[in-house]
């Protein structure tokens, strides 16, 4: 029985707002996968606003507004974790703008693997919590098209790693593509097993 996880990173926004892009965005993304065949039956996201938003407008653009979301904090972001300190971020930050200038996404995203032991490990349990929810969302909901809204760095890219085999810290850690704001990918599990993933072309 195959399953589809749309796993899809949050839109862009200002003080976890959505922007009037973002959320134009959204609907795009929602109309979209509407068009090319995909079913939503089921939505989740992390605890944060952004994300429940996200998943809103998408529901809105697939025509499925009453669409059953639900959140959970395995889907949360780095800066919520409670395992790491809360300067974990502002570190992070400090050192992507020591070695490329800038806090971009892709600079923390090339810099996680240069931070302390200990961000590291939550980074690595993180990717498999993220992993292991996927696997059993997959298995709880066979058959079934379900829209899964998350964060970028600290989420998405190390999950699919994990979830496609990765265990060495230097595997697992290394994000060579990070998702675009709204960017999301189709996982397909075949009897609850992670048989593939793509990003999608939504235009």
């Amino acid at each position: 029985m195959q399953t589809r996880i749309l796993l899809m990173r949050h839109g862009a926004h200002t003080d976890n707002v959505l922007t009037p892009q973002a959320n134009a965005q959204a609907f795009k993304v929602g109309a979209w996968l509407k068009a090319n065949g995909f079913v939503l039956d089921y939505g989740i996201t992390s605890p944060i606003e952004r994300t429940m938003a996200t998943a809103q407008k998408v529901a809105e653009g697939h025509m499925v507004p009453d669409l059953a979301i639900m959140r959970n904090d395995l889907l949360g972001d780095i800066a919520a974790d409670t395992r790491l300190p809360t300067s974990a971020v502002a570190v992070l930050k400090t050192l992507a703008t020591e070695q490329f200038g800038n806090t971009s996404d892709t600079s923390m995203a090339q810099t996680v693997l240069k931070m302390p032991e200990e961000f590291r490990q939550v980074m690595m349990r993180r990717a498999q919590e993220t992993a292991e929810f996927l696997q059993q969302l997959a298995r709880d909901h066979g058959g079934q098209d379900i829209l899964v809204v998350s964060h970028a760095v600290g989420r998405i890219e190390i999950g699919i790693n994990w979830l496609f085999g990765a265990r060495a810290e230097e595997e697992v850690l290394r994000i060579t593509n990070v998702t675009p704001t709204c960017g999301v990918y189709n996982v397909v599990f075949e009897d609850g097993l992670a048989v593939d993933e793509r990003l999608l072309d939504v235009e």
